[in-house]
C-alpha cells in the first residue's frame, strides 16, 4: 500500500514502509502468543533502531523536536529481540510526546552512554513530570498516568510490557 502513494517522497516512503513492517511484527508476536518469544534475543544494533523509530515518530508528530546527544554514528549491538526493542523504544518515545501534551514547544533529548559492558539510553522530555508516588507505579501492569483527560488514554500495558521485555533481556527500565 505504501509503495502505491504517489507523489510522496522516496524518504518518507520508506520509512513509513519500516513503521507498517514493524506495526506487522507486532500484530504477529501478538497473534503468536509473543511472550513465548520474548526470550528469543539475538544480537540488534540499538543505534539503529533509535534511529528508525526517531525518524518516523517526527513524520507523524511534526511539532516535535528531537535531539540526539552522544548517539554514535558506528553500529552498538545489544541483546535483545529486534522488533521488542523497536517497540519498546517507540512506547517510550510516544509516551514521552504524550506528556508533552499541552506544551506549545514540544523537545525530547534520547541520550546514549555505555559502561561496564552496558548500553544506556535516557529518553528526556519537556513534559510536566511525575511525582514521586507516581513513579513508584511506571510499570505496573493496568497502571496509566496523565491520561484521564485526553482521548488517547492508554491501557496501562505499554510500560508494563517494554519492563517486561527489558528485563528478559538481562537489562533494567528506570
Amino acid at each position: 500500500v505504501v509503495m502505491a502513494l504517489e507523489n510522496v517522497d522516496p524518504d518518507i516512503k520508506n520509512i513509513l514502509s519500516r513503521a507498517v513492517s514493524r506495526a506487522d511484527d507486532v500484530f504477529s508476536q501478538l497473534s503468536d502468543h509473543a511472550h513465548r518469544k520474548r526470550n528469543d534475543a539475538g544480537p540488534v544494533n540499538i543505534i539503529e533502531c533509535i534511529r528508525e523509530i526517531a525518524e518516523e515518530k517526527l513524520i507523524g508528530w511534526g511539532s516535535c523536536a528531537i535531539e540526539m546527544e552522544d548517539v554514535p554514528l558506528d553500529e552498538v549491538f545489544v541483546l535483545a529481540n529486534q522488533s521488542e526493542l523497536k517497540r519498546t523504544i517507540s512506547n517510550l518515545l510516544e509516551n514521552s510526546f504524550e506528556a508533552m501534551e499541552r506544551n506549545i514547544e514540544k523537545k525530547i533529548v534520547i541520550n546514549y552512554a555505555q559502561g561496564d559492558g552496558e548500553s544506556i539510553v535516557r529518553i528526556c522530555d519537556s513534559g510536566v513530570g511525575m511525582s514521586a508516588e507516581v513513579l513508584s507505579k511506571i510499570g505496573t501492569k493496568g497502571f496509566s498516568y496523565g491520561k484521564s483527560e485526553s482521548s488517547k488514554s492508554g491501557s496501562g500495558l505499554g510500560l508494563y510490557h517494554a519492563l517486561q521485555s527489558v528485563q528478559s533481556w538481562g537489562g533494567v527500565l528506570s
